[in-house]
């Protein structure tokens, strides 16, 4: 491997072939012998750190690129970089976030999974049943108004005819 540019520290892409799945930064120390090391760190919990003070040398870690979004349909497991929503234990899956899946594998006893991030919190999944792909403006509206049914006559007909007519949040 050469040392790598600032040009490929930017390419998600080479952090993938480069990288330890979990380092959130990366430093290049250059040896006495003119060869190079990467230093893989965890992102500080106190936000990213840009450079870390060694006895002998300052190095700067560069952070993992976010990488590019990708669309997922909800069919198969997403991909690494997609975007989707996802519930989490600890809130008793009450509540949808939206995240992107930041790896995805297969675990010693060759089952599937995958991570999602959303800033919040991160989880590893192994099947789809509290992650979906990322809802359209139209179907938050349609969950928005049948919630409001809800309260009163829950009825998703009721909910289906409404938006059928044109009804739109915010629409005058």
């Amino acid at each position: 491997m050469t040392q790598p540019t600032e040009q490929l520290l930017k390419d998600p892409a080479w952090w993938d072939e480069n990288c330890e799945p979990w380092a959130q930064l990366v430093a290049i120390e250059n040896d006495a012998r003119g060869g190079f090391e990467l230093m893989h760190q965890r992102a500080s919990a106190h936000g990213s750190m840009i450079s870390v003070k060694h006895p002998d040398n300052d190095l700067t870690f560069y952070e993992r690129p976010e990488p590019q979004s990708q669309e997922w349909d909800g069919e198969g497991l997403p991909p690494v970089g997609g975007e989707c929503e996802c519930t989490f234990a600890v809130e008793q899956h009450d509540t949808w976030h939206k995240g992107r899946v930041v790896f995805s594998g297969i675990d010693p006893e060759g089952r599937e999974f995958f991570i999602v991030d959303t800033k919040t919190y991160q989880a590893c999944y192994r099947s789809l049943a509290h992650v979906r792909p990322l809802r359209t403006k139209e179907q938050r509206d349609r969950d928005e108004l049948l919630e409001i049914i809800y309260m009163n006559e829950p009825s998703e007909v009721i909910a289906d005819a409404i938006l059928a007519a044109g009804w739109r949040k915010g629409a005058e």
